[in-house]
């Protein structure tokens, strides 16, 4: 039993100093060795994106209709588009036009020989004159596939005359031998006096609008048309005032006529604008429509034989008058250059356009459905022309 007890004390002491000896070497290791690396930093996973899911409809939906091609190929909207749009636009345009009144004839000069034979003629016609007028007008999208709805006034007014009259030397030869004639068309026959002075004036005012809607589109990369459409409304009136002086019975003889057709007109219009862009807001523009309008007109004519009276033809009394209706057509087109750009950063746009425009009215003049005179009476209604330049400053916001 002794024995026994020996051995466990003996293992026992051996074993408390194994552990003292272990526990010393560590700590000796431990303070010889390299620090732990501290521990890598991974990114955080992505949290899962929330869906929205439609909630069932309570009751079942109809189908919805076809919609049409939406290529951009197709009849792209080629319309100014500016930043904080007003979809509206303003212009203005000065005109310089010529207005002409075809076979507008108003005498002619002859030349006789002794035995009154006639050896020259020359007709007198109106001298027509280039006047001023304006254009004003503005537009605004409808909502509805780029479509824009505009109106716009014009205005020309101006005055032609012609006069024709023989010096003393020829009224002289007139009385002897009969050489020289100022005959006025329609107003006399060959068998009347010598006529020696003759003046005519013809005055127009011409007031139209044209309203509408249009739609500007891609026809290809540098191609626009702009198709258009609506009702057009004219008011134009004529008025003529002549005077003539006839030699005969060794006095002078006076004569004065004034007429006046007013004209009011009212149908649909057509057309379309092209254009060609060159690039840097550079384009060649193009357009032309058509008209047909029905008309009224109301024609007076008023004749005097005193000369004190010519400052006022109202005060006249009234020869003849009569109110007539007709269809006239009317077409227009113009040919020019534009350039238009935008501004304070694409919040607004401007253009600016130079054109040729020409307009021709059809049947307009009724002159001869008042009355077969000096002042212009020919054998039909005659064609009411203008033509010119105009120039255009419009303003997109």
């Amino acid at each position: 039993m002794k024995k026994v007890l020996k051995v466990a004390a003996l293992t026992a002491a051996l074993m408390m100093i194994s552990s003292s000896a272990f526990a010393e070497e560590s700590r000796h290791v431990s303070k010889n060795s390299c620090p732990p690396s501290e521990p890598v930093k991974r990114c955080p996973k992505p949290k899962p994106v929330k869906r929205c899911k439609p909630k069932p409809p309570k009751c079942p939906c109809p189908a919805l209709p076809a919609k049409p091609p939406m290529a951009p190929s197709y009849s792209a909207p080629a319309r100014v588009t500016t930043r904080c749009e007003w979809d509206t636009a303003v212009w203005a345009s000065f005109i310089y036009w010529q207005p002409r009144m075809e076979m507008f004839t108003v005498g002619a000069l002859r030349s006789f020989d002794l035995d009154d034979n006639v050896l020259s003629e020359s007709a007198i016609n109106m001298d027509f004159g280039w006047k001023p007028g304006f254009k004003v007008g503005a537009s605004t999208k409808v909502n509805r596939d780029d479509w824009i709805a505009f109106a716009q006034y014009t205005r020309i007014y101006g005055g032609n005359r012609v006069s024709e009259e023989l010096t003393a030397d020829e009224i002289q030869d007139l009385e002897l031998t009969k050489q020289i004639k100022v005959i006025p068309n329609g107003f006399f026959d060959d068998d009347t006096e010598t006529v020696v002075s003759l003046k005519t004036r013809w005055k127009l005012s011409g007031n139209w609008m044209d309203f509408g809607f249009q739609r500007a589109y891609y026809s290809g990369k540098e191609l626009t048309f702009t198709p258009f459409f609506g009702p057009k409304v004219a008011w134009i009136t004529h008025r003529v005032h002549g005077q003539l002086y006839e030699f005969g019975n060794q006095e002078l003889l006076t004569y004065n006529q004034y007429n006046r057709v007013k004209s009011w007109k009212v149908g649909p219009r057509v057309g379309f604008l092209g254009s060609w862009h060159l690039g840097e807001g550079v384009r060649f523009t193009g357009d032309a429509a058509f008209s047909i309008l029905y008309s009224r007109y109301k024609t007076r004519v008023r004749n005097s034989h005193d000369p004190f009276e010519t400052q006022n033809p109202d005060s006249w009394p009234v020869s003849n008058k009569d109110k007539q209706s007709q269809l006239v057509p009317w077409a227009e087109m113009s040919w020019g250059l534009a350039w238009g750009s935008y501004f304070n950063q694409d919040r607004w746009h401007m253009d600016l356009s130079a054109a040729y425009e020409l307009h021709a009215i059809w049947d307009e003049t009724m002159f001869n459905q008042v009355a077969f005179s000096f002042l212009g009476g020919n054998l039909k209604s005659s064609d009411l022309y203008f033509h010119g330049l105009t120039l255009n400053a419009k303003f997109d916001f």
